[in-house]
């Protein structure tokens, strides 16, 4: 009788062991597939190198105020199209000379930028529909 007993144990054991280990290898194949996702969605927003003439996104550090940003704007000469709420972007409009390039490179280099860049035009890419 104690043989069976101890099989039983051990098969218990050992369902237990395969059931523990497989929910880690399903959660591991989870993730790949969320990057294999990831990746597909950078597949289908295309990003041009083409960007609106005339425009850039600039997102300011916090603890810029109105007025400071007011004044960088003015003497960068920009002005404000919109700020995207949300996010705290601005989309700022060149009204002087100065390439979209020379503008991102103006911005970037301020220390109460966080970032700056074109304001590029993305598109969908259309994927098996007719």
């Amino acid at each position: 009788m104690e043989a069976p007993f101890k099989k039983r144990l051990t098969l218990l054991f050992m369902s237990f062991i395969i059931l523990s280990i497989t929910p880690a290898s399903c959660t591991s194949a989870g993730t790949n597939s969320s990057q294999k996702a990831a990746e597909e969605n950078k597949k289908i927003i295309k990003k041009d190198d083409k960007y609106k003439n005339g425009e850039l996104l600039v997102k300011f550090k916090e603890g810029v105020t109105e007025e400071e940003i007011g004044n960088i704007n003015k003497g960068r000469g920009t002005e404000v199209i919109e700020v995207i709420k949300g996010i705290g972007v601005y989309r700022l409009k060149i009204i002087s000379n100065k390439s979209v390039e020379d503008m991102v490179e103006a911005y970037s280099n301020d220390p109460r930028i966080e970032y700056a860049e074109p304001n590029y035009i993305q598109r969908t890419m259309e994927r098996g529909i007719k």
